[in-house]
């Protein structure tokens, strides 16, 4: 039987959303213990990213419902990235993709990864279903991702016709060092993308932007991708409150 681990994202104490650090506290706890439920005897990693410390209270639930909490909220460039983000998806993507290779490279060096078989990426505060089938990740050795969706965002800011969901997402073990090399080659990217301006249909100029949706679908190789219509995931985005159901 495959052995799972999940790298669960999170930012519990912070400025941004409209759910305040109690909310976030709870609805995180729901996804620690949806897998649980979901995916009984599986890993879980939290990437703790806030730019305000979790407490030690917090520290002390979070810790016992996983194996880990890899504590990002003092690093510098989680503290700078916050200082000056002006736009909450901003602000997500470049945070989770300047912390997830480093945590995964973690939990390579310490062996946390040593008897697992595959990995899944969940974002905090959204909480595996009914519809989350174990039996998708048996014997399989594709990167799994949800539907590919036309990009919400204008081709000339994107420039990618196409997008990934990227709240739940996996690999098998072996890829670990593949994916954390590809977050280390998205960073530049993305720098280097936000960089260039054009004009939009109403004759504004505006900075170009992709989020990490549109690298994963940029980035990953589609002869190592299944995409799957349902992965059994539901929660609210936190800047509007809109239901998810992926």
């Amino acid at each position: 039987m495959t052995k799972h681990c999940f790298i669960v994202t999170s930012a519990v104490n912070t400025k941004w959303g409209m759910y305040n650090n109690e909310t976030r506290f709870k609805q995180t706890i729901d996804t620690l213990d949806s897998i649980h439920k979901y995916a009984p005897n599986s890993k879980i990693i939290i990437m703790e990213c806030a730019a305000i410390p979790l407490t030690e209270w917090q520290t002390h639930v979070l810790g016992g419902k996983s194996n880990l909490i890899v504590d990002w909220t003092n690093h510098h460039i989680v503290q700078h990235i916050n200082d000056q983000s002006k736009d909450e998806s901003i602000l997500k993507n470049f945070t989770e993709i300047n912390c997830f290779p480093g945590t995964i490279e973690h939990c390579l060096a310490t062996d946390l990864l040593k008897d697992v078989d595959r990995v899944h990426k969940i974002s905090g505060r959204y909480t595996l279903n009914e519809h989350f089938n174990l039996e998708l990740y048996e014997n399989n050795q594709k990167i799994i991702v949800g539907p590919k969706r036309p990009s919400r965002l204008p081709f000339i800011s994107a420039l990618v016709e196409f997008e990934y969901p990227c709240r739940l997402w996996s690999w098998p073990t072996s890829m670990s060092n593949d994916i954390a090399k590809m977050f280390n080659e998205m960073l530049p990217f993305l720098v280097k993308h936000r960089e260039r301006k054009y004009i939009s249909e109403t004759g504004e100029e505006l900075q170009a932007y992709m989020d990490l949706e549109h690298l994963l679908y940029r980035f990953l190789d589609p002869n190592k991708v299944q995409s799957v219509s349902k992965l059994g995931l539901d929660g609210n985005l936190s800047w509007t409150g809109e239901q998810i159901n992926d």
